[in-house]
């Protein structure tokens, strides 16, 4: 179970909250709601997601608009998260974001872990159309410095711990991403290097 993040507001979306512990809260389908009907329980993850999912049908069938990069920027991270939701990531990191007017927080845009072939663990920025890493006199996003600096907060001790253990037993089993989604609602990853930058192939 996965503590609800901020930005969920569950009863607009149909669900009644049925159990809460100090590991996590979980829902039912409000047997007012027609639509929902005969639905099972849902995670706090899974009400997430189904948020993320609304608000970008929303924006790609044009009935609502992007009006500013706090709103782009949003939708490119639920665009990321689905899309590697989609391939059996799970996303690990903390600050899901399920609104397009959600407070934009700093740090890493997502954490993704998968039980299967490497890469084990995904460490990924998204950026919106043509929007830029961003770069000061002694970093630059995504580089090895900027991340080590983020990823504790990010994911917490003990993924953390997990993830460097990781990078020393096979260097192939964690990598950087930066994944751009177009205007159009398309999805593109490159893996980036050391620095920051787009590895080319």
């Amino acid at each position: 179970m996965t503590p609800m993040g901020k930005g969920v507001k569950a009863g607009k979306l149909g669900f009644k909250l049925v159990k809460e512990s100090p590991v996590g809260k979980w829902f039912k389908t409000d047997s007012n709601n027609a639509a929902l009907k005969g639905k099972r329980h849902y995670t706090a993850t899974e009400v997430a997601q189904i948020q993320q999912q609304n608000a970008i049908k929303s924006v790609e069938s044009g009935k609502t608009k992007l009006k500013n990069n706090q709103q782009k920027g949003n939708y490119g991270e639920m665009k990321m998260d689905v899309h590697y939701e989609s391939q059996g990531y799970n996303r690990i990191s903390k600050g899901r974001v399920t609104k397009l007017d959600q407070k934009i927080a700093q740090g890493i845009d997502g954490v993704y872990e998968d039980s299967g072939p490497p890469p084990k663990f995904i460490i990924a920025e998204a950026k919106y159309n043509k929007a830029q890493l961003n770069k000061t006199q002694d970093w630059r996003q995504m580089d090895n410095y900027w991340v080590q600096r983020r990823l504790r907060s990010a994911v917490g001790v003990k993924k953390y711990n997990d993830i460097q253990k990781s990078m020393v037993t096979n260097p192939d089993s964690v990598k950087k991403k930066l994944v751009r989604i177009k205007h159009d609602g398309n999805v593109v990853e490159k893996e980036l290097n050391t620095d920051g930058y787009i590895i080319k192939k």
